[in-house]
């Protein structure tokens, strides 16, 4: 029969204890399992707050969402502007409306009425 040694004798030990006994570890154990859990909960904080970790994905998240609102915003605007220069060009009940209101223009018959604001 051959010796155990390694992971199988650890494993034998692990296997052959009773619910209640106690496992007595070496030096050399305790410090593996330290450098292992060290290495582990480093992982995890890498995945956690590291480049391209899970703060830095909500982050981008958060700016998809704003930027997919403001998308929709500038969607709108530009709609509107698109049907107001298609009334422009196609309206001309509307061109006269905005040059009366915006540009102050009159027709060739209409007379002008300016009043004098009592001082």
């Amino acid at each position: 029969m051959q010796p155990v040694t390694g992971v199988k004798m650890w494993w034998k030990r692990l296997s052959s204890c009773d619910i209640g006994t106690v496992i007595v570890m070496t030096t050399k154990q305790k410090i593996m399992i330290a450098i292992g859990m060290l290495a582990l909960f480093s992982f995890l904080f890498v995945i956690a707050f590291g480049d391209r970790g899970a703060v830095d994905l909500y982050q981008l998240h958060l700016k998809k969402v704003r930027l997919n609102g403001l998308s929709f915003e500038v969607e709108k605007k530009n709609t509107a502007l698109y049907r107001n220069i298609q009334r422009l060009k196609n309206d001309p009940e509307y061109m006269e409306d905005i040059a009366r209101t915006e540009l102050g223009m009159v027709g060739k018959d209409e007379l002008v009425y300016q009043f004098r604001k009592k001082e």
